[in-house]
């Protein structure tokens, strides 16, 4: 957690900026002439879904509702690290070396190793 970056998101409906991150769990609004150099554009609504549920973050790619600016690779990051905690799927080691994890991984090698050399497609291309 503490070495994603914070994500700036600009609320059209509300005409607010606001800073967030996550490790921390700090939330500060930015001054409105921060609007064009924020991560994400979210309306109110999906944005208080997002951090209402656990599945938010997911929901809100599925939905797309934002538009994303800046940030790509932060923003990935903090999806990720959702999709994991989601599926009950802990990083610290005496988490991630449970049975059930190990179990988890076993299933989704094939998967997993496409999705790792598509990672690694795309951003040898730039991406």
């Amino acid at each position: 957690l503490s070495r994603l970056k914070p994500v700036t998101v600009w609320i059209p409906d509300l005409e607010r900026a606001v800073r967030f991150r996550i490790a921390t769990r700090e939330w500060s609004e930015l001054p409105a002439s921060e609007a064009d150099n924020t991560d994400l554009v979210i309306h109110s609504q999906p944005l208080h879904f997002t951090f209402a549920n656990a599945f938010g973050v997911q929901t809100l790619g599925v939905s797309a509702r934002m538009t994303l600016r800046n940030g790509r690779s932060n923003w990935s990051r903090h999806r990720i690290l959702s999709s994991l905690y989601n599926s009950g799927i802990y990083l610290r080691p005496r988490y991630f070396l449970t049975r059930r994890n190990l179990e988890f991984l076993a299933e989704r090698r094939r998967g997993l190793a496409a999705q790792v050399r598509s990672r690694l497609g795309r951003m040898a291309k730039g991406f």
